[in-house]
Parts: structure tokens; C-alpha cells; sequence
């Protein structure tokens, strides 16, 4: 299933190849690399953003700061952007390479691997963040974010974890609306019936306490 058909494909290659395969969270870590040559979702990072200042500010009231201090203060305050570093980093080395992804955008950012990490069902998700009437832009972002890791991702780089990750995310978008997966699994493995059973599991592992 392997195929490198994304603008910033063969980027997310070359930046799994930096990551330490044998750290507990590589297999995280390989969703963060494929989550950020995705196009962003807005309204996702819109809600995760406002969640992010309203626990800030909550917790720097609790902490006595000051009005004018929370606002100066709340200008660092932004979603979650995992690997945001290294990646930035390995942008800037492959677009001298390759001039035409200079371009591109990358963007790091955690929707897939936050789900994984705290356990969310979609519903759960949805819920948590008001995303209740962006449903739908929530679902092809998540849907994108299968194809991507699905066909993106080498054998080599693959682990028993990231495919639990890989089938859990399948399934779960099968579940809200079958119709976004089953027309391009049929294209990209027209010997594979639709309605072949698939095994993962029933939702994630949580990671964290979070």
C-alpha cells in the first residue's frame, strides 16, 4: 500500500528516518511526522486553541497572576504541536534540496495522536472541544490522516503499535461514515472485499492519566 502521492510525501520519509525507532514513543511520533503534511483543519485548531488560553488562564488565576500579565502571557499560549522543533528544523533542510516545497506548508499538530493518547472515541472528541456542528471537517481530516498513514508509511517503519494506531483510526472513521474509506480502499486494493473484517481495537490505549 505504500505510495508516495502527497506533496510533502517524500518530506515525511525522510523525517520518519530521523526518529529513534526504539523509543516508546515512535510510534506516536511517525503519526506526528504524517499529521503535519496534512492540511490543517480550522475549526480543530481553533477549539483546540481556545481550550489551551482557557486552561491557562484558569490556572494562572489560581496562581494570583495578574490581568495584563495573563494577556502579555497568553500570546505563548497555542495548540498542541508535537516534534515542532525537530521537524522545523528538518523542513528547513530538505526545502534547500528541494526548492520546490519551499512552497509547502508544513504544519505539526495533534488531532490523531491526542485521540490515541487520551483514549476519545469521535463522539468523545467532538464533545470535549464543540466541535459538534464541524463534525464533517472533523471526520475527512481524520479520514485524510488514515489514507496518509496507511500508504505513507513504509513497512521498514512500521511497528505492531503504529498498525494497532493505523487500524484503530480505519475503523473508527468506518464506524461514522463508511462511504469516505470504502471508494478509495476499493481503488487502492480492488482485490480486497469492503466488507473483509478487520481486526483492532475497540478504542484506543490510553497513553497518559490526561
Amino acid at each position: 500500500d505504500f505510495a508516495l502521492n502527497q506533496p510533502l510525501s517524500t518530506f515525511a520519509l525522510a523525517a520518519i528516518g530521523l526518529l529513534d525507532a526504539s523509543a516508546e514513543t515512535y510510534a506516536l511520533d511517525v503519526v506526528s511526522v504524517i499529521e503535519s503534511t496534512l492540511e490543517d483543519t480550522r475549526q480543530i485548531l481553533a477549539a483546540q486553541l481556545n481550550k489551551a488560553r482557557g486552561e491557562a488562564v484558569a490556572q494562572m488565576k489560581a496562581d494570583g497572576i495578574e490581568y495584563d500579565e495573563r494577556m502579555e502571557l497568553l500570546d505563548d499560549v497555542t495548540y498542541p504541536k508535537p516534534l515542532e522543533e525537530l521537524l522545523g528544523h528538518a523542513f528547513e533542510v530538505y526545502a534547500q534540496s528541494n526548492p520546490w516545497a519551499a512552497d509547502a506548508r508544513l504544519s505539526p499538530k495533534s488531532v490523531v495522536r491526542e485521540m490515541w493518547e487520551r483514549a476519545f472515541t469521535f463522539r468523545e472528541y467532538v464533545s470535549v472541544y464543540g466541535l459538534v456542528r464541524s463534525e464533517g471537517a472533523v471526520l475527512r481530516y481524520l479520514s485524510d490522516a488514515f489514507k496518509a498513514l496507511r500508504s505513507g508509511v513504509p513497512a521498514a517503519a512500521r511497528t505492531e503499535e503504529l498498525t494497532d494506531i493505523v487500524e484503530w483510526l480505519g475503523e473508527l472513521v468506518r464506524q461514522v461514515d463508511s462511504s469516505l474509506l470504502d471508494e478509495w480502499e476499493q481503488l487502492t486494493s480492488p482485490d480486497q472485499p469492503l466488507d473483509a473484517p478487520v481486526s483492532v481495537p475497540a478504542r484506543p490505549r490510553p497513553l497518559t492519566g490526561n
